[in-house]
């Protein structure tokens, strides 16, 4: 169970801020870590990865299809927000959407090579 506020925890493991605990300490294959707030819920698994390329071609032609599902939960939550909340979320989406293409980006070129 992950539990976050702006950090992310396994309290089961008494770690906090150590998303690779997954990956590399339980040798974990993953797939799917999504994080969830009383606002929005966000595809947060390239954080908790090494490997983005071995996690894309495990999610397969699901992918599109959950982002959509995820997408379309939280449009339902937004339209209950002020403004100024939506924006903030959505820069903040922005924000961990470049992370995750950054870091996809990298593990790509380091298999190239």
């Amino acid at each position: 169970a992950v539990v976050s506020t702006q950090s992310t925890g396994d309290s089961c493991e008494n770690a906090w801020d150590r998303p690779l605990v997954y990956e590399q300490g339980w040798k974990k294959r993953i797939t799917w870590v999504v994080g969830s707030s009383i606002h929005e819920t966000v595809d947060v698994t390239y954080r908790y990865t090494i490997e983005p390329v071995e996690v894309r071609s495990r999610r397969g032609a699901r992918e599109p299809g959950v982002q959509q599902m995820i997408t379309r939960f939280n449009n339902s939550r937004y339209s209950h927000l002020s403004e100024s909340t939506r924006a903030a979320l959505n820069k903040r989406l922005a924000n961990e959407l470049t992370q995750m293409l950054l870091k996809a980006n990298e593990g790509q070129q380091s298999q190239e090579q």
